[in-house]
């Protein structure tokens, strides 16, 4: 057996991971521009493509080799970086999955049945232009995008017209695909874009259910919770477990302001239905936040808030765009978020958001008074009386 080590994570032996665009990469955790599978001659590996291939190219294969051999891989910076701030990463959670794994296992070449858990960034049709966000994972950001110039990287004009044409989710060579691992799949993970505007997908869970996998199959979403799709809950009674995470950064007008044009009261009640049915259903519903400037003063009540409704809330915090990240924050401001967080110090993952306010680099601070003022001239927004705790006006 072989014994997992400070850079081995279980995830190019296991999953099958995909882009919003539909390019195979490593996995979603890891940095967006060191993650993609691509064949000798430079072109990007595709879910359209014979998935054998796509999931076995060099790329695939130098990342087993470095990850045997406890060798630094660029693409997992992240979870590195979640692991010395004592938040559990990405990694971590596959270790405790697979803590011991053969040597036929650790092949550098391994079939594509072999794959476990499918991760499905279904295009990039969404109905949200969240703050964090940007037109790789949402149809909606195009025209603001574009509005902010030189204050974010412009796509050249090739990605703009793939971006404007992301059709991939609808053709029926991807789920053609995608049935080659359906046998020993244990998970499949839908986000986007926003899944519930994705219908094709819904073929697919058809077919799980049809050839007799899908009681050995969990489904996971991320949703942002303004849509339901009415045909899901007939579908999802077939499953192991059901688990949808939905998307709130915030109680009402914060969540409103980050999460724009959403409304926090429609959510609520999309997850009222979500609960009523996880009541007779293998479905369970948790509140999914991402922790950022936005909304850092506010988690103490956010936390209160769902604790109240019997929701677990998973704390995670921006990474990228870099100048919305809580280390981004004055000394000053950083302070007095630590001294507002201590209301739920002991809540899972508030201790880590502490600590990340303690390695304070205030070099962004500018480029995220630019970008925020720019953003709520757009929006006819005004941060200061969103977020009066920053001092902006």
């Amino acid at each position: 057996m072989i014994k997992p080590n400070n850079t081995f994570c279980p995830v190019p032996w296991k999953e099958l991971s995909a882009t919003p665009s539909g390019s195979v990469r490593l996995c979603c955790s890891s940095l967006q521009d060191a993650n993609i599978s691509k064949y000798e001659d430079g072109s990007v590996a595709k879910l359209t493509d014979d998935l054998q291939l796509a999931w076995n190219t060099n790329f695939f294969q130098e990342v087993r080799k470095k990850m045997l051999a406890n060798e630094h891989v660029r693409a997992c910076e992240n979870c590195y970086r979640q692991d010395n701030a004592g938040i559990k990463s990405a990694k971590t959670a596959w270790l405790e999955k697979y803590p011991d794994l053969s040597n036929e296992d650790l092949a550098s070449t391994i079939k594509i049945d072999q794959v476990e858990l499918l991760d499905l960034r279904l295009g990039n049709i969404c109905n949200l232009r969240c703050r964090m966000c940007d037109p790789y994972s949402s149809s909606a950001w195009m025209k603001e995008w574009r509005d902010l110039g030189e204050l974010v990287p412009q796509p050249d004009d090739k990605t703009w017209s793939r971006l404007e044409k992301n059709e991939w989710p609808q053709d029926p060579r991807v789920w053609e695909q995608l049935k080659r691992v359906v046998p020993k799949l244990r998970t499949v993970r839908l986000t986007g874009g926003e899944p519930f505007l994705v219908t094709a997908n819904k073929e697919f869970l058809k077919y799980c259910i049809q050839s007799g996998h899908a009681s050995h199959i969990e489904l996971n979403y991320s949703t942002n919770g303004t849509v339901w799709d009415n045909d899901l809950p007939e579908l999802w009674k077939h499953f192991e477990q059901v688990n949808l995470r939905v998307s709130v950064d915030g109680l009402y007008e914060v969540n409103d302001y980050i999460r724009t044009p959403s409304r926090f009261e429609q959510i609520l009640r999309n997850i009222d239905k979500m609960q009523e049915l996880a009541s007779h259903a293998p479905v369970k519903v948790i509140i999914g936040c991402t922790v950022q400037i936005y909304n850092i003063f506010q988690i103490p009540s956010f936390i209160e808030f769902f604790r109240n409704k019997n929701l677990f809330i998973n704390l995670d915090f921006v990474q990228d765009p870099s100048y919305l990240a809580l280390n981004v924050l004055p000394k000053n401001l950083a302070e007095k978020a630590q001294q507002i967080l201590q209301k739920e110090i002991a809540y899972p993952g508030v201790s880590a958001l502490v600590n990340l306010l303690d390695s304070s680099k205030t070099s962004q601070w500018n480029q995220f008074i630019a970008y925020t003022k720019k953003l709520d001239q757009l929006r006819n927004q005004n941060i200061s009386k969103i977020v009066p705790e920053l001092g902006l006006e």
